[in-house]
């Protein structure tokens, strides 16, 4: 993620309003059934800011919500947010000798489809399968559902 700066040097609010839901929604993730109050806790984001980002997730239909049953405490039972894993779709393509592979998965991380490309040792050959594959598979699922594509490649990094 990109960091932009007005020329006053604060951040501009669609940046800081994507680092705040991605911070919501990385702890929803990690946190499965967790409340919003737990969540303002955890990220340290106020209540209020909590529930407008959060209704705003859920409009969009990337979170659910559900009035947890056993609650042992005193007061109004909390309600437990949850990923709507189906929502939005990541591709991921991981690039190595003998074989390259293509992967479709929800929020969870579960793979709904997989491929194999056939391996070309010409980068131009390989990256051109690569992108005819990738294009397909964002045509079968719908682009508009898909986050990013993430690539893999073996190798050291210095």
């Amino acid at each position: 993620m990109s960091v932009t700066f007005t020329t006053r040097g604060a951040l501009q609010k669609s940046v800081l309003r994507q680092a705040n839901e991605r911070l919501i929604l990385n702890a929803v993730r990690n946190n499965p059934t967790i409340s919003r109050s737990d969540l303002s806790r955890i990220t340290g984001l106020s209540p209020s800011s909590i529930s407008f980002i959060v209704n705003r997730l859920v409009r969009r239909g990337v979170l659910t919500e559900e009035k947890l049953e056993k609650y042992s405490q005193v007061g109004r039972r909390p309600t437990a947010l949850h990923l709507a894993t189906d929502s939005m779709l990541a591709i991921a393509l991981e690039i190595k000798a003998g074989g390259t592979r293509l992967a479709l998965a929800d929020l969870s991380g579960r793979f709904l489809r997989q491929k194999l490309i056939p391996w070309n040792s010409n980068p131009q050959v390989l990256a051109q399968r690569a992108h005819a594959a990738i294009r397909s598979m964002l045509d079968q699922a719908g682009s508009s559902r898909v986050l990013g594509v993430g690539v893999g490649l073996p190798g050291s990094i210095e």
